[in-house]
C-alpha cells in the first residue's frame, strides 16, 4: 500500500508573524538602510571607514539588530535636542 504525503504550505503561502521570538539578530545591508532612512550605498560606505560596527560572512555584510536600535535611538535623541 503507497503512503500518500501531503505536500507542505510552501513559505510564501504562510502568514508572517513578527514577535520577538522571530526577529532577526543582524540585517542585510539593503534592511538597515530602508530602517535608517539612508541609502545602501551610505551603509556601505559607513561600513569601509568603520563607523558601523558590522559583521563579514565572506562577502556578505550583516548589521547587528542592536547597532541599528542604537543609532535610531541616537537619532530619536538628537531631534529631541
Amino acid at each position: 500500500m503507497a503512503q500518500v504525503i501531503e505536500r507542505a504550505t510552501a513559505p510564501a503561502d504562510l502568514i508572517a508573524v513578527t514577535t520577538a521570538a522571530t526577529r532577526p539578530l543582524t540585517y542585510r545591508v539593503r534592511e538597515a538602510a530602508q530602517l535608517l532612512g539612508v541609502s545602501p550605498d551610505s551603509i556601505y560606505d559607513a561600513v569601509n571607514r568603520g563607523e558601523i560596527r558590522h559583521l563579514r560572512f565572506g562577502r556578505a555584510i550583516r548589521i547587528p539588530k542592536f547597532v541599528v536600535d542604537e543609532m535610531v535611538g541616537e537619532a530619536g535623541e538628537a531631534t529631541k535636542a
